[in-house]
C-alpha cells in the first residue's frame, strides 16, 4: 500500500507541474498531454493490481481538469496499462532508453484517443489537424525530456519510503 502512495504522489506532483507549465504557454494557445508518464512506470514496473491502480487512479487525476467526462481518461489509462501488461515479458523494463519511448508511444497513443473522444462532437476537425500534431510533438518532446527524470524521482521515492517495486523480475527481464 506504501508504493500505490508514493506512486500516487508522484503523479500529483507531475500533474501539477504540468498543469503549471500548461498555465505558463496558456498565451500560445498550447496545451502540453503528459498521459504516457503516468502509466508507463506503473505498467513496466510494478506488480499488476498495484500497477493498474496507480493507473487509474493518475486517470481520475488528470479527469479532475479535463473537458472529458469524468472517468474517461481514467479508462484510458487503464487500457494503456493493460496493454503494456501484455508487452511487459517481452521488453527490457530496466533500461532507461527504452522506458522513455515506451512512454512516448503511450502518451502518443492516449493524446490520439483522447482527441477523438473531444472531436466526436465537432461538426468538422479538418481545420485544427495542425495544431494537434503540433500539440502532439511538444507533448512528446516533453514526455521524452522528463521521463528519465520522472522514473528515477519515482524509483528513489520507493527507494526511501523503504518500498520495493516487483518482489521477482517479470519473465523475459533478466536485468533486474
Amino acid at each position: 500500500m506504501i508504493r500505490l502512495a508514493v506512486i500516487f504522489l508522484s503523479h500529483l506532483l507531475l500533474w501539477f507541474l504540468v498543469g503549471g507549465l500548461n498555465h505558463a504557454i496558456a498565451g500560445w494557445q498550447i496545451q502540453l498531454f503528459a498521459g504516457g508518464l503516468f502509466v508507463t512506470y506503473p505498467a513496466l514496473r510494478m506488480e499488476r493490481t498495484e500497477g493498474l491502480l496507480a493507473s487509474l487512479l493518475a486517470g481520475l487525476i488528470v479527469d479532475a481538469a479535463s473537458p472529458l467526462p469524468f472517468g474517461q481518461t481514467a479508462l484510458l489509462f487503464g487500457i494503456a496499462h493493460t496493454l503494456m501488461l501484455q508487452l511487459r515479458p517481452r521488453l527490457a523494463i530496466s533500461k532507461a532508453p527504452l522506458q522513455a519511448v515506451i512512454a512516448i508511444l503511450a502518451g502518443v497513443v492516449l493524446y490520439l484517443a483522447k482527441t477523438a473522444l473531444l472531436a466526436r462532437g465537432l461538426p468538422s476537425v479538418s481545420g485544427i489537424w495542425g495544431r494537434m500534431l503540433w500539440e502532439l510533438f511538444l507533448s512528446s518532446v516533453l514526455i521524452g525530456l522528463c521521463a528519465p527524470w520522472f522514473f528515477a524521482l519515482q524509483d528513489r521515492c520507493l527507494q526511501l519510503a523503504q518500498a520495493p517495486l516487483l518482489r521477482r523480475p517479470p519473465a523475459g527481464d533478466d536485468d533486474n
